[in-house]
Formats: structure tokens, sequence, C-alpha cells
């Protein structure tokens, strides 16, 4: 196992950069929304209805980041969604 300086595990950093778009289960593509100021810094979660237009994120690690906050969002809400609902398609 490769280590980085820190003497963790080497992550390669091209597998977070590839653009990707999340889609639906149907085949709708999810876009992103503002989040609740108490959720992260970052401020980004996913509409809950997909659309047929489509929408691009930068990164695979900004889409999974994005993925995380609406499933952390809705579980405090009391709605339970499992992550088979969220399809990541990288370009």
């Amino acid at each position: 196992m490769k280590l980085n300086r820190k003497g963790k595990p080497y992550q390669d950093p091209a597998r977070f950069i590839m653009k990707c778009r999340i889609k639906s289960p149907d085949g709708l593509v999810y876009h992103p929304t503002k989040a609740p100021d108490d959720l992260c810094r970052c401020g980004v979660m996913l509409e809950l209805k997909p659309r047929k237009d489509d929408y691009v994120f930068n990164s695979s690690a900004r889409a999974e980041h994005a993925i995380s906050h609406t499933l952390k969002f809705l579980s405090g809400q009391g709605v339970e969604l499992k992550t088979k609902e969220f399809f990541v398609e990288k370009l």
C-alpha cells in the first residue's frame, strides 16, 4: 500500500477530479440547491425532484458530498432515503 507524507493511505487525486452527473433510477438528473446553514460550510445539497435537463458536477467528490448532505438532511427530517436512489455517472 502506498502511503502519503503523513503516513496515511495515498488517494489518487484524478479519482476526485472527474466530471460527473447524479442520476435517478428513471434516468433523470439531480441538480444542486442551497443547503441549510447548520448542515455544512459548503452549503450544497441536491434538489429532491430530478429534472430532464442536464447538470454536470465539476468533481465526483463534490457530487458525493452533495449526496451525503441530502441524506443527512432528510434523515434529520425523519425521511429515510436509500443511496440506491442516486447513481453517479462519471463522464
